[in-house]
C-alpha cells in the first residue's frame, strides 16, 4: 500500500472542515446560523432530520447540516444514509459527494476517544465514549424517494404567542429600559429597550431569546460563566454560546433573528481559528441551554416532525 493511501482515503477532520466554512462565512459578513426561519411552513420544520425515520438530528449534527444545506442550496431538510435511501427506494445520484456527521455513544474500547467538545460527565462507569462520522445525503441528491410529507403552514400571529407563552413560563426576569438588550449577571435580569424600538415583534422576541440564552449560565442555573472581559475567549465563547441558542430557538418557534451582536464578528473568528473545536463547544453549551429552558417551560422539544404537527394541532384547539 503506497505511504500516501491512508491519507487519500482518511474522512475529512469535521472541526477543521467546518471551522474554516464558518469563518469564511463570518468574513463576508454573514453568520450562517442566522436564516429566515419564518418562510418555514411549519415551526421546528427548518430542523434537520432523519427523512427515514422523521426524528430530528441534535446537538452539533444540527449546526453542521444547516451548514451544509446552506453551502449547497439545498431547500429540503431531510437527510438519508446511503442505506436508508435504498430501503426507501430511492439511489443517491453518482457523483453526489456525502456529508459528514457524528455519531456518539459509548464503548469500554479504549481505542475509541471522547473528542466532540461535549459533556461526558454522565458516562456510566467503566465505559468511555466515543464519536464517529456518518456520511448522510440531502433528499436533493436522491432519486427515486417517496414525496415527504406536506404539513399545513401555522400563521406567524400564532407562532409570536407560542414565543410569548414559552417566555412567561421561562420566568426570566425581564426589565424594560435602556438603548442595549442586555443581561446584568449581577442583578440577575434582563434588560430590554421599549419594543418600538424593535424592527418587528420578531426581532424583539429573538433579541429575548439571546438574553435569555444568557440568563441560563448564572451560578444558580447551568454555572457556564468564566472569567473573562471582551476581548478574552471567555468572553467570545459565551456570545457564540448565546448566539447560537437564540437561532435554535428561533428555529424551533419559526421566527426570523438578526446577528445580534455585529461587533462581536471578529471575537468570534478569532476564538475559531485559535482552536478549531471552539464552534463545537459552543454549539453543545447552546444546546444544553435550549434544553434548560425547555425544562423550565414544561415543554419538552419535540423529536420528530410528526410529533411538531400534533403538538402545534393540539394548541391549536386549546
Amino acid at each position: 500500500m503506497p505511504a500516501n493511501a491512508k491519507q487519500q482515503t482518511a474522512k475529512p477532520d469535521l472541526y477543521e472542515t467546518v471551522t474554516a466554512r464558518i469563518i469564511a462565512e463570518l468574513e463576508r459578513g454573514a453568520a450562517p446560523w442566522v436564516q429566515p426561519w419564518s418562510q418555514s411552513a411549519q415551526p421546528m420544520s427548518e430542523f434537520p432530520r432523519n427523512g427515514k425515520t422523521g426524528n430530528f438530528y441534535q446537538g452539533n449534527n444540527i449546526m453542521l447540516l444547516w451548514l451544509a444545506a446552506g453551502m449547497n442550496g439545498y431547500t429540503s431538510h431531510e437527510w438519508f444514509g446511503y442505506v436508508q435511501a435504498q430501503e426507501l427506494g430511492g439511489q443517491v445520484r453518482a457523483g453526489e459527494k456525502a456529508t459528514y456527521i457524528f455519531h456518539s455513544g459509548t464503548t469500554t474500547d479504549k481505542k475509541d476517544r471522547d473528542d466532540d467538545g461535549s459533556d461526558d460527565s454522565t458516562q456510566e462507569p467503566g465505559k468511555r465514549r466515543y464519536v464517529r462520522t456518518l456520511a448522510v445525503f440531502n433528499r436533493q441528491q436522491i432519486d427515486g424517494l417517496p414525496e415527504p410529507t406536506r404539513y399545513a403552514p401555522a400563521a406567524m400571529a400564532d407562532r409570536l404567542t407560542d414565543v410569548e407563552r414559552f417566555l412567561d413560563a421561562v420566568g426570566a426576569p425581564v426589565r424594560e429600559g435602556g438603548n442595549h438588550a442586555v443581561y446584568n449577571p449581577t442583578a440577575d435580569v434582563i434588560c430590554m429597550p421599549p419594543l418600538a424600538d424593535f424592527d418587528s415583534l420578531a426581532h424583539y422576541y429573538a433579541a429575548r431569546f439571546h438574553e435569555t440564552a444568557h440568563w441560563t449560565g448564572h451560578r444558580s442555573r447551568l454555572d457556564r460563566f468564566q472569567p473573562g472581559g471582551k476581548g478574552t475567549p471567555a468572553y467570545a465563547r459565551e456570545e457564540l454560546t448565546a448566539e447560537l441558542a437564540a437561532a435554535f430557538l428561533c428555529a424551533a418557534f419559526g421566527i426570523d433573528g438578526d446577528l445580534r451582536h455585529p461587533g462581536y464578528i471578529d471575537h468570534y473568528m478569532q476564538h475559531l481559528r485559535e482552536d478549531k473545536t471552539a464552534f463545537f463547544r459552543a454549539s453543545t453549551a447552546a444546546r444544553q441551554a435550549v434544553e434548560y429552558l425547555f425544562r423550565l417551560s414544561g415543554r419538552p422539544p419535540a423529536t420528530s416532525a410528526a410529533q411538531v404537527h400534533d403538538t402545534r394541532e393540539l394548541a391549536c384547539a386549546a
